[in-house]
């Protein structure tokens, strides 16, 4: 990797030393894969980008890496990672085409700070520059998955015997209990929901509020036709934030 090329196609990006991890992750990979010609990449080549840039690193890159996986916002196949096709369109339209940053109004701004853990605080303010350069689906995403992991520690911490009682109930989980927070992701999000629900742990409103949340949620994880815009997007992170993650504590 040539650490002048590097240095000069970052300068090319608005802000770009303002951008969260993730961003910048999606950004070095862009960079790997279409100037560097990586057929796809790992945690030590996005390492190399940051060290050639000057750019302090993430606690943790491969955690990055399997987040922004687990949203479609990059691929993992063989054993390393490839930028998904809607994120190679968007960094070349949105970012390297100079588009500037949307203003994140001061409201959704102090949210992270609302946050009860710190690494729910970081990963929200993640969500939040997704805004800034109109990655709407991946916010959505992201603000799901910050949700239904919030809710799942809190069960770990409170609820775990009646979970797994009442989730037992269902004939799909008869065999099957939660024992650590990974064995939540053999659950389906509306089984979840359901179960969630019947414990007490929500309300029928916020039931509703999930219930809708995951349509949309489900709708803007694939490819659709269907119109997302920042009002949408912002709307989807509030009502999840202030209805469901600041009222299960």
């Amino acid at each position: 990797m040539e650490h002048e090329q590097i240095n000069s196609f970052v300068k090319q990006i608005h802000k770009f030393y303002d951008l969260p991890h993730t961003e910048k992750i999606i950004i070095f990979g862009y960079y790997l894969q279409y100037k560097e010609s990586y057929d796809c990449f790992i945690s030590k080549d996005i390492h190399s980008c940051y060290s050639h840039t000057s750019t302090p690193t993430p606690k943790n890159i491969s955690d990055s890496l399997n987040k922004l996986s687990k949203s479609n916002r990059i691929i993992f196949e063989n054993d390393c990672f490839v930028i998904s096709g809607p994120e190679i369109q968007r960094v070349e339209e949105d970012i390297l085409g100079g588009k500037p940053l949307i203003t994140i109004k001061d409201e959704l701004r102090e949210l992270p700070s609302k946050m009860p853990e710190p690494a729910q605080s970081k990963f929200l303010e993640d969500i939040l520059g997704c805004i800034q350069v109109k990655a709407w689906r991946a916010s959505i995403i992201m603000t799901w998955i910050l949700t239904l992991d919030h809710i799942q520690r809190f069960i770990l911490s409170h609820d775990l015997g009646k979970f797994n009682e009442i989730l037992q109930g269902n004939k799909n989980y008869e065999n099957f209990k939660v024992e650590k927070l990974g064995d939540f992701e053999e659950i389906r999000d509306s089984d979840f929901l359901r179960v969630i629900r019947t414990c007490g742990i929500i309300t029928s409103s916020q039931l509703k509020i999930l219930e809708k949340r995951l349509d949309e949620r489900n709708s803007y994880a694939h490819p659709t036709d269907l119109e997302l815009t920042d009002t949408m997007t912002i709307s989807f992170i509030e009502d999840l934030v202030h209805n469901i993650i600041l009222k299960i504590q």
